[in-house]
């Protein structure tokens, strides 16, 4: 592209966000990345939409003055526009992993729910997490919240929590994706059984007929 530009926007609560995604997913601009971040902190936390931008100088100009209407922000939010992008491929704008998570879990909900069920598992977790960590791919509903547990303990009511408040969507679907050596084999990491699973075992059983890839470490 001749240029690239992130477009930033600030959100006081996860309701305004979703309401601006929503509108910005129907208006079906040519967004190259649509984001949305989150860094709670002793239970309270801005939200942050981050847009990138690509083509010709004037196409993002436009296309950053329909950003500006569709999100509609409220009195003291704020957008930032710069030049160049921080996006990273494939996940987003931000390094995947914190040097001092100890526990994250990735969730993948339809993009119309994926906002209020992550805010909703953030609030839950809030009392006992100090600093709560969310990345989130708007256009696919792939979230992943992340958060420093110093016992297993912790890091256990981490993992049931977001199973439990995702649980109440049937089409969400919760995977451990980092958790101590001594965590794991307490945890069935990939979130239950899924649809096509015994069709899953019987392809691996054909291929590995001695059950010596990965032992124990299959889904289900």
């Amino acid at each position: 592209a001749a240029a690239t530009t992130d477009a930033v926007f600030e959100f006081p609560d996860a309701r305004g966000l979703n309401e601006a995604r929503a509108r910005i997913f129907a208006s079906r601009l040519p967004l190259a990345g649509f984001d949305a971040e989150a860094d709670s902190k002793n239970g309270s936390g801005d939200w942050r939409l981050r847009c990138l931008l690509e083509g010709t100088a004037d196409e993002i100009d436009h296309q950053v003055e329909r950003l500006e209407q569709l999100a509609a922000m409220p009195a003291g939010a704020r957008i930032e526009a710069e030049d160049g992008s921080s996006f990273s491929e494939p996940e987003g704008s931000r390094p995947v992993h914190a040097d001092d998570e100890t526990i994250a879990v990735r969730v993948t909900a339809s993009p119309a729910a994926a906002v209020p069920l992550i805010e909703s598992a953030r609030v839950a977790l809030a009392d006992k997490f100090d600093a709560i960590r969310v990345d989130g791919r708007l256009g696919t509903g792939m979230f992943r919240l992340s958060a420093a547990a110093e016992r297993s303990t912790d890091a256990l009511f981490f993992v049931r929590t977001d199973e439990k408040v995702c649980g109440a969507d049937p089409r969400a679907r919760t995977v451990t994706e980092i958790a101590s050596a001594e965590l794991k084999p307490t945890l069935d990491v990939w979130g239950g059984v899924v649809p096509g699973f015994h069709l899953m075992k019987r392809i691996k059983r054909k291929f590995d007929p001695s059950g010596i890839l990965s032992p124990g470490r299959f889904v289900g």
